[in-house]
């Protein structure tokens, strides 16, 4: 009875870590908590008040990264909120790339779409 206990528990956490192991991608995490994203491109963090957010390229990261550590000026809002927009866009880009990358809609179609978007604004 113990023996079996054992293996069942060894094999619960066996599997826990083979999880783990699974979840996790390649490619350490620099002193900012983010990493370049070699397979989308672009730069994304795993760690910090940005975690999860990705840019187009580690400058563009940083840079959201300083303006969100600083406390807020009234100059510096107008400034944020170019950087909150500029990281949209970017965001648009990459979904762009990607869509076009897998063959789920053509350049054309996505171009058309977007133009109907922005004229229901």
């Amino acid at each position: 009875m113990r023996i079996r206990r054992a293996v069942v528990g060894l094999t619960g956490l066996a599997a826990l870590a083979i999880a783990a192991v699974a979840i996790a991608h390649g490619g350490g995490l620099d002193q900012s908590g983010g990493h370049h994203d070699r397979k989308n491109g672009g730069y994304h963090f795993h760690r910090g008040p940005l975690a999860g957010r990705t840019f187009a390229d580690k400058a563009a990261a940083l840079a959201a990264l300083r303006a969100r550590e600083q406390p807020a000026q009234p100059e510096q809002r107008d400034e944020r909120a170019a950087i909150e927009r500029a990281t949209a866009e970017q965001k648009l880009e990459a979904l762009r790339r990607a869509l076009i990358r897998a063959g789920v809609i053509e350049h054309a179609d996505y171009e058309r779409a977007l133009r109907e978007v922005v004229m229901q604004r």
